[in-house]
């Protein structure tokens, strides 16, 4: 195996250097978070980079010149809701790791929910709909 297959930057070499540098970045910090057992604040932070970094791919790529005339400027129609969807995303990772970081638990939706209390809201579920009967 060749050294030059070790180089991070020879990857996804579709998308633009500053892209590429924060998606890499993102990897990296999801490798970390795996590595330190699934830590959530690094996990959602790894998820928001990708994501960012996937935004900025769509930014800059939404608008692009014809290279024939008459040499307009074309709009990306998919690419904005691309960019749209992932800015989303990555707003959504990174609200839920500043969430995690301060109050040291996932926010109520993202939380587990146990047998227990799973049984519980299907049993009253099923009985609030017997009783209508």
């Amino acid at each position: 195996m060749a050294l030059s297959d070790f180089n991070p930057l020879s990857y996804f070499t579709e998308l633009d250097v500053f892209p590429r540098t924060v998606f890499g970045a993102g990897v990296l910090f999801l490798f970390v978070a795996v590595a330190r057992g699934v830590a959530p604040v690094l996990l959602f932070v790894a998820l928001g980079l990708i994501f960012i970094a996937l935004a900025f791919h769509f930014f800059s790529h939404c608008v692009w010149s014809d290279p024939q005339e008459p040499y307009g400027s074309r709009l990306w129609a998919e690419g904005i809701v691309y960019l749209i969807l992932c800015t989303l995303v990555a707003v959504f990772c990174f609200y839920v790791a500043q969430y995690t970081y301060f109050h040291k638990t996932l926010p109520s939706y993202l939380q587990p929910r146990t047998a227990n209390t799973l049984t519980k809201s299907l049993l009253s579920k099923l009985a609030g709909i017997e009783e209508r009967e």
